[in-house]
């Protein structure tokens, strides 16, 4: 199976790149390297142009099966506008899957909705966590891509309320800040009648509540079925020093830090008490070494119990008979 590498965001590490692209050359993909992805424009793998025209060129070669980015970051929204127009001039591309995660959320509800692609949320070859996945993790991957995997079934716990019934729906989201930056834009997620999962990296709680006050009166989430949460990595609350003691200029800490899971309680809750959406937490997927893969845009089943299995994913549909 072929996989086409290309770079929508940031610029990418050489030493991780090889190691990330010799990790899947050895589980037997043949890995092709667009020559952009060793491209620097400021903090981006090149131009909005020349990352555009990598990911068209990319995805409308008709020997690559997958398409993956390289490494997140920032940039991926920068190029849409692009994407529309190639899109626009030059048609869709066949139906590939797109795997990635982070900066690529941008683009992942992008090739869903616009050239009805399906999508792994996934790790990504350029940064270092790929050659520390899990052999569990690597293995359900691998069976991903490869269209063999039959079952996948997690235990989650729920916030505050317990479903009334079974939720089924499509599961759509990723990155937490990436969906906020989005609102009020032509390539907003639309999570309404679907379940909504979100993950987020290294920022404070805050901030987190910022990006979720956006998504709820920015109206993101009317009509969503459930919110699914995955891991927020090194999200730990941010105290200041301020002054003790004017005279000495001893300082101390404005306040007690607020522990993390408890912040995520107080956030969550309030989606959860105002607009009546079920809340389920523990899904070991977001950034670290533990980055479970997940499809996106696949049709999902969440129990009262809080078992979320995968019922219907396209790309396992397309698996030859």
């Amino acid at each position: 199976m072929r996989v086409g590498i290309v770079a929508p965001s940031g610029v990418v590490p050489k030493i991780e790149f090889q190691e990330g692209v010799a990790k899947l050359s050895g589980s037997g993909f043949e890995a092709v390297v667009h020559p952009q992805c060793f491209c620097q424009h400021l903090f981006y793998a090149g131009t909005d142009e020349e990352r555009s025209r990598a990911f068209y060129e990319s995805a409308s070669d008709p020997s690559l099966d997958i398409i993956w980015a390289a490494r997140g970051g920032y940039g991926a929204t920068r190029i849409l506008p692009w994407l529309e127009k190639m899109t626009e001039f030059h048609g869709i591309p066949k139906h590939k899957l797109f795997v990635g995660y982070s900066d690529a959320t941008a683009l992942m509800a992008y090739v869903k909705d616009r050239w009805g692609w399906s999508t792994l949320h996934a790790p990504m070859p350029g940064v270092g966590e790929f050659s520390k996945i899990t052999p569990a993790n690597w293995s359900t991957l691998l069976s991903f891509l490869n269209k063999r995997q039959e079952k996948f079934s997690k235990k989650l716990n729920f916030l505050e309320k317990k479903p009334s019934k079974p939720i089924i729906g499509e599961v759509v989201g990723g990155n937490l800040a990436v969906i906020a930056s989005m609102v009020g834009t032509p390539f907003a997620l639309d999570a309404k009648n679907k379940i909504l999962f979100l993950e987020e990296v290294s920022e404070a709680p805050y901030r987190i509540d910022r990006f979720v006050q956006q998504l709820a009166w920015g109206g993101s989430f009317e009509g969503v079925k459930a919110i699914v949460l995955g891991t927020f990595s090194d999200c730990d609350d941010i105290v200041f020093d301020v002054l003790a003691d004017r005279k000495t200029g001893k300082k101390k800490p404005l306040r007690a830090k607020v522990n993390l899971e408890r912040s995520l309680e107080d956030i969550f809750g309030f989606v959860e008490d105002s607009f009546g959406i079920p809340i389920a937490m523990g899904l070991s997927v977001g950034h670290g070494g533990g980055n479970l893969p997940l499809p996106l845009g696949a049709q999902y089943k969440l129990s009262k119990d809080g078992d979320f299995e995968l019922s219907k994913w396209s790309w396992l549909s397309t698996r030859q008979r």
